[in-house]
């Protein structure tokens, strides 16, 4: 339902703002694979699991780029499924 879904973004921003990153990014990427929803949390989801796909620390040096590749594709979708 919509307020399982609003309780789930709000879940990851919680674990975003605990700096549990792979959590936030798994609550969001649950809501944005569910397309019944209103397309006002969806579009939420978006753009919060781009924040946090780019505030992920990365392990390897040579792949640093590679979040901020992930993040730009997730605010994209925003873009293109959300015009207005």
């Amino acid at each position: 339902s919509p307020l399982t879904q609003a309780a789930r973004i709000n879940a990851g921003r919680a674990a975003l703002a605990r700096q549990a990153y792979k959590e936030a990014q798994d609550y969001f990427k649950a809501t944005v694979s569910d397309e019944s929803l209103p397309p006002e949390l969806v579009a939420t989801a978006w753009f919060a699991l781009g924040d946090a796909l780019m505030n992920e620390p990365f392990a390897d040096p040579a792949k640093a780029l590679d979040r901020f590749a992930s993040a730009i594709n997730a605010f994209d979708r925003v873009v293109q499924k959300y015009p207005n």
